[in-house]
């Protein structure tokens, strides 16, 4: 089945063609199936399941139930539900349609387990240039019309799909790492690509958001030329930078130059203001750091609407 299809499915009126029709006098079948879609169209997957599942229970033959039930799983985020709903409708069915879309998610299932191994050996690039391929952006189109992220691992490790919308890394980032009780908890990754801009933040979560300390390495096309990565390290609280950080950049004649800097709440602290004639107030924000082995000045902020900008990571500020 094509994803184009998939997606109609959420809003789409219920076919009721390929179900038999229950020997159970007071089950309503068409009822059911609309319920169920109803549901799905609301984006009230668990009520969703409940009926579908009910479905199912009765008539195991009816293609539509499976086809709902897999996409209310997907829509909690759960592809493992998903795939094996579609595998046992298949062996219950042998329909076409439900065996295209097993196919899809097992394909993504495993785009998903490669994504997480390159994690583990921390080949960050590569899973850049997976992030470009088809594949990958199937699973894109399979989750564009749900809020909760696509997750796929173990209860206190896993790696999931989420949708952040940022301008310059896209609409979706990956996580892998630590999770408890449904959160992000713990070691982490989270790495977005778009459009050559590219983001690796790798550092301690806890409640779902980044806290802790952090490290990120980014590069987008707005970063002079001669940058490789922009290097950030520091402590973060729910996603903001706060307190001590090291802002610095690695050039691409083998150059680290950083500077100390610090926040408050995602604000940078102001060591001082001071007035050009010609350039009008900027705001010295950073001291050189000794490790520069060269007199590369101290950081400034040259308007007020920059200084006001929240810092922190990737789809946790504006």
């Amino acid at each position: 089945m094509k994803l184009k299809i998939l997606s109609i499915i959420l809003i789409s009126i219920v076919l009721l063609t390929a179900c038999g029709q229950s020997a159970d006098v007071s089950f309503n079948l068409e009822e059911q199936l609309s319920l169920g879609s109803k549901y799905l169209a609301e984006a009230k997957y668990e009520e969703a399941i409940v009926v579908f599942e009910k479905i199912i229970k009765v008539e195991d033959k009816c293609i539509e139930a499976y086809q709902g039930l897999a996409q209310a799983y997907i829509g909690i985020g759960n592809l493992v539900k998903a795939i094996e709903t579609l595998e046992k409708g298949v062996n219950k069915t042998k329909d076409e349609s439900l065996s295209d879309f097993w196919n899809t998610l097992s394909t993504s299932e495993a785009v998903l387990q490669k994504i997480a191994e390159y994690c583990n050996d921390k080949q960050y690039n590569k899973i850049f240039e997976l992030m470009q391929e088809k594949d990958y952006n199937e699973i894109l189109n399979l989750i564009q019309f749900i809020d909760k992220p696509l997750t796929l691992g173990e209860e206190s490790k896993k790696i999931g799909i989420y949708r952040i919308f940022s301008k310059k890394f896209g609409e979706y980032m990956i996580y892998y790492g630590g999770f408890q009780e449904g959160k992000r908890e713990g070691d982490g990754v989270w790495l977005g690509y778009y459009d050559k801009n590219n983001y690796i933040a790798i550092g301690q979560w806890k409640d779902d958001s980044p806290n802790g300390g952090m490290e990120v390495r980014e590069w987008h096309l707005n970063l002079d030329e001669s940058v490789v990565y922009r290097v950030i390290t520091g402590g973060v609280s729910n996603g903001l930078w706060d307190g001590p950080v090291v802002w610095g950049f690695e050039r691409t004649d083998g150059r680290i130059q950083s500077w100390n800097v610090s926040f408050t709440g995602g604000k940078w602290n102001i060591l001082r203001e001071e007035d050009d004639e010609e350039e009008g107030v900027y705001y010295i924000t950073g001291e050189e750091n000794p490790a520069n082995g060269e007199d590369s000045g101290e950081m400034s902020i040259d308007s007020k609407e920059e200084l006001d900008q929240l810092e922190g990571i990737v789809g946790f500020v504006n």
